[in-house]
Parts: C-alpha cells; sequence; structure tokens
C-alpha cells in the first residue's frame, strides 16, 4: 500500500526542486498514458524501483491535471503492463507494482509504485521496440537507454561465464614469461593437477594456460604471459593522482601524477600499489624512543582492493577495451573495474562471506600462483575479502570502505583520514603538495595540545592559551572537555552518539566538534557529508 503522506512529500520536492528526480516521475496523462510512461516503468523497473505520479502537469508547476480522467487511465495502464488482454502488454518482463488514488488540492491522481526486477527478469524493455532499444535505466530524472555491456551484464549476471578461458588468437608458448612458469609449474609439480604429466607443453595444458592446439588462454596470459599488453593493450592498471576532488577541475592541472601499470598481474598489482602508496601521506607513530611510519591508508586494504578489482572484473570481449583505474582524489582513493555485480551478489550480502567468482579459471591461477619478487597476490575463494578490508579500516580508525554498484561497473571508495570536503585553503594546498611528495609537513608551534591526565581514567583538558573562543565563560570549556573525554573512552564516535550520551543538542555538539576539528583536537574519519563519519582524537 502505497503512504498517502509519502506521495505528497515527494510532490512538495518536486515542486521545490522544479523538476522530476531519480525516485519520482510526474506524468499529465490526461485522457491517454503517454508513450514514454513504458521508458519509465522499465528504467525504475531496471535499476532501483520508483513512483509514477500520473495526474500531474509538470509544465504547470506540477499542479493536478484538471482534466485528468483516471478511470481509462487505471485501465490502459493495467492492460499495458500485462494485467488486462495478453495482446495489449506493452513489456517483456513487466514489473511488479501497487497502486493508489491520491487526493491531491480537490483532485483524485494515480500514483504507481514501480518495484525493482529480480536480477533472473532484467531487463525489462518494450517489446515492440525490443531489448536493444527498449531497455531503460533512471539516472536523475532521465530514462536513458541501457548500453549493450549493460544489457549483456543483465542478461548473464547470474550465468556462469568462460571469457577468460577464451584463446587468445595469435598466440602460443613464447608469449609466456619463462621464470613465471617455471615457477609456476615447480609449485604445482607435487601436485595432483600434474599426476602423471611430465611434459612442459602437458602441463600447461593440464592446468588451463593453453588449449589443446598450444594458443594461450586469456587467464594464463594475464598471470604469467611475457607482455599481456601486446594482445590485450587495454588490460592495464590505470592509477592517476588528480589535485582536486574530481577529475579535470577547472583550473588544476590533468594529473598530478600517472602511472599505467603493464606487464603480467602479478607486475601490474605491485606497480599499481606501489604508485598509490607514492601519492600517499605518511603518518609518523611515536613508540618509545623510536617512530613507526605507516600509509595514510593500509597497504594490504589497497592491494585487496586492486586485485578484487581485476580478479572479478569482465573478460567479455566488448569489456577488453577497458582498464581497471585507480584515481587518487584529495579526500579518497577510487578503484573502478569493469563489470557489475555477478552471481547474485548485491550491496547488501557483499560481506556474508559467501564466494561468488565470475572469473573462476582466473581465480584459481590466482590463488595457487607463488611469491615472485613482485610479492605475493593473497587471493583466495573464501568470500573474506570485503570483511577483511572493513576491519583493517576500521584498526586504523578510518572510515568503512565504501561500494559502488552499477550494471556495468563497480567501485570500491576509500577515505582518506583527516581530509575534509571543503575547498583547499592556500595553506592547505601547500601541505597536500608536501603531502604528495611523501614529507607532511610540521605542524606549526602553536597548535594546540591535548594534556592528558596524570592518572588512567582522568580528565582531558583543554590549554587556557587554545584559539577557541569560550565567549567570557567556563561553561562551554568544560562542555568541550566533557566531548572531549567521550572521544577518548569511545573512538570513534558520531555526533548522534555524543549528542544522545551527554544530552547535549545535535546542533551545538556540530558546532562544538567543528571548533575542535579546525583547533586540531580531534580528526575526521570521512569527509563531512558522509554517513560514516566519525571522530577520533588528534
Amino acid at each position: 500500500m502505497i503512504d498517502h503522506g509519502e506521495v505528497r512529500a515527494a510532490i512538495e520536492r518536486l515542486r521545490h526542486q522544479g523538476g522530476d528526480d531519480a525516485h519520482c516521475e510526474a506524468k499529465a496523462c490526461a485522457q491517454r498514458v503517454s508513450a514514454d510512461l513504458w521508458e519509465s516503468v522499465s528504467a525504475f523497473a531496471n535499476t532501483h524501483g520508483g513512483l509514477i505520479l500520473l495526474g500531474l502537469d509538470e509544465r504547470e508547476g506540477f499542479a493536478p491535471c484538471p482534466a485528468f480522467q483516471i478511470a481509462p487511465i487505471i485501465d490502459q495502464f493495467a492492460e499495458g503492463i500485462g494485467d488486462g488482454s495478453p495482446t495489449g502488454a506493452r513489456l517483456t518482463n513487466p514489473p511488479r507494482y501497487e497502486v493508489e488514488r491520491i487526493m491531491v488540492e480537490g483532485t483524485t491522481i494515480l500514483a504507481v509504485r514501480i518495484i525493482e526486477n529480480d536480477l533472473d527478469r532484467k531487463p525489462c524493455y518494450i517489446r515492440a521496440r525490443g531489448v536493444a532499444s527498449g531497455s531503460f535505466k533512471r539516472v536523475d530524472d532521465k530514462d536513458l537507454l541501457l548500453s549493450r555491456a549493460e544489457i549483456f551484464e543483465l542478461e548473464n549476471a547470474g550465468t556462469p561465464q568462460d571469457a577468460d578461458r577464451n584463446a587468445v588468437p595469435e598466440t602460443d608458448e613464447e608469449d609466456l614469461d619463462a621464470d613465471a612458469v617455471e615457477r609456476y609449474l615447480s609449485a604445482m609439480a607435487s601436485t595432483k593437477a600434474l599426476r602423471g604429466i611430465s611434459d612442459r607443453t602437458a602441463a600447461l595444458e593440464r592446468l588451463g594456460i593453453t588449449t589443446k592446439q598450444g594458443t594461450v588462454r586469456l587467464a594464463g596470459l594475464i598471470t604469467l604471459g611475457a607482455y599481456p599488453q601486446q594482445h590485450l593493450p587495454s588490460l592495464v592498471i590505470d592509477v592517476a593522482h588528480h589535485p582536486g576532488y574530481e577529475k579535470a577541475e577547472p583550473g588544476q592541472p590533468c594529473f598530478l601524477d600517472r602511472t599505467v601499470c603493464d606487464g603480467n598481474l602479478p607486475e601490474a598489482i605491485a606497480d599499481a600499489v606501489r604508485a598509490v602508496l607514492r601519492n600517499l601521506r605518511v603518518i609518523s607513530y611515536v613508540e618509545g624512543v623510536g617512530r613507526h611510519d605507516v600509509p595514510e591508508l593500509p597497504e594490504e586494504v589497497l592491494r585487496e582492493a586492486i586485485v578484487n578489482a581485476v580478479a572479478h572484473r569482465e573478460y567479455h570481449g566488448m569489456f577488453l577495451g577497458q582498464a581497471v583505474s585507480v584515481d587518487i582524489y584529495r579526500n579518497r582513493v577510487e578503484i573502478t573495474s569493469p563489470g557489475g555485480l555477478w552471481g547474485g551478489k548485491t550491496l547488501d550480502n557483499l560481506a556474508n562471506g559467501t564466494s561468488r567468482c565470475r572469473n573462476s579459471a582466473l581465480m584459481h591461477l590466482l590463488e595457487t600462483l607463488p611469491a615472485s619478487e613482485s610479492g605475493t597476490l593473497h587471493a583466495e575463494r573464501q568470500g573474506s575479502g570485503i570483511r577483511f578490508m572493513i576491519n583493517a579500516m576500521r584498526a586504523q580508525g578510518l572510515a568503512d570502505p565504501e561500494f559502488h554498484a552499477s550494471i556495468d561497473q563497480f567501485k570500491v571508495i576509500l577515505w582518506r583520514p583527516g581530509v575534509d570536503e571543503a575547498p583547499p585553503s592556500p595553506r592547505g594546498a601547500k601541505c597536500q603538495a608536501a603531502a604528495c611528495s611523501g614529507n607532511v609537513p610540521r605542524q606549526p608551534s602553536h597548535r594546540p595540545v591535548l594534556i592528558a591526565p596524570d592518572a588512567p581514567g582522568g580528565s582531558l583538558a583543554l590549554e587556557t592559551h587554545t584559539a577557541i573562543e569560550f565567549d567570557g565563560s567556563t561553561r562551554r570549556k568544560e562542555r568541550l572537555e566533557s566531548i572531549l573525554d567521550f572521544v577518548k573512552d569511545n573512538a570513534p564516535a558520531s555526533i548522534n552518539e555524543i549528542s544522545e550520551e551527554l544530552d547535549i543538542n545535535v546542533a551545538t555538539v556540530r558546532r562544538d566538534m567543528r571548533s575542535l576539528l579546525e583547533a586540531g583536537y580531534i580528526r575526521a574519519t570521512a569527509p563531512a557529508q558522509s554517513k560514516r563519519r566519525r571522530y577520533l582524537l588528534a
């Protein structure tokens, strides 16, 4: 059942923003449903579902349409979606839906909630146009045609794939790296896989690296090849360091650093991890009389994310022109790979410990490859990689990784610590430039510090010469110190947790946290707009 209050709130939102959005579409449809209604139904069914409001005229500020005839519109919609005459159905794989009559300003309109289709019923498309020209997705307020790659991903998201076992034309054993092959065959010599095999060529065929005809399979070429890019030039890892918060910001250089990591996968992954670390800051911890330096993002998390990107990406022919990209921004690192989630995986069950492997031949090779000069890949099929990344980030006091999946792309976002969304000040730009070289500038001598209590469990105190203004009284100072005590004992802590525990208004806590952040007493784990933002002592 559709909530009437939700519909009225949606109408107010549309009026305020002056147009439709990703979740809601309004159409006048005075006496007949419009042809583009089915584009919206298809788009919502293929994306995340949505609300369609029939009888609202966008051209009139989303006012109810006086000429709206609700009875024939309901009949036409029901028939077009397939609940009337079979010959009148307009869609293949029509979605489930709910309809409700809603009174708006004295006029009745029709609210239709489209429920996203399950994976095995995608794509939903307009029958008369065919799957290639009648399949849509919802992007902001637009219904856009799905690309060939997106349609392929939807149609094959649950089907076992063998693109990684395809033979790469014009290849043979000479295209493999002799040392890597020898190391791999030595490691596998005592396994059942090579039982009764003594010939090198037969061993390569048994292990799925080559075909019976001696042509190298894709998985074998990209893991053991001397230079796979001779045949597959786009299968690289492209690492780019951008100066701002997005690509190609006006007035900024395109890149501060860029490395195209080629060679076989062990080489490319190792080069990519090194390239990212080179462009991150180093955090120093004092331990006794010594110092311990670590990158601001855990190296093992970066490696896991990059290994996952190459192991689980789409290797079908129409995706071979796309590289795995690693983009370093002022506040985050993004690792993006071609191909959507596969095998029933969703953002909700990514970390449930269940392994789903799109490229089984490649994954087997990555699991069994011995360590080389480039180091081990740490690839496994236990379904623990996502949970490992989350735990490793939390152990360093960092925000959880964020995962974003579109139909034909998957992205991991790692938030850099202590970097906010605000545009950098001139001083901030200098600090960032120094950070790029791996040298974090010393903090100015007037930076406030925390005075630790003499006894365990004591309170933290603000220095009297701090830059924070106390408005002529000690009340705010005491409140700030109570906040610091809470953060010390409960880090990482959110604003809502602090507000609830200390019984302080949320707006007041937000203002105080901003002051403590600017003065250097605390640091944030994520940008200001992130729901995962927490605070730690600096």
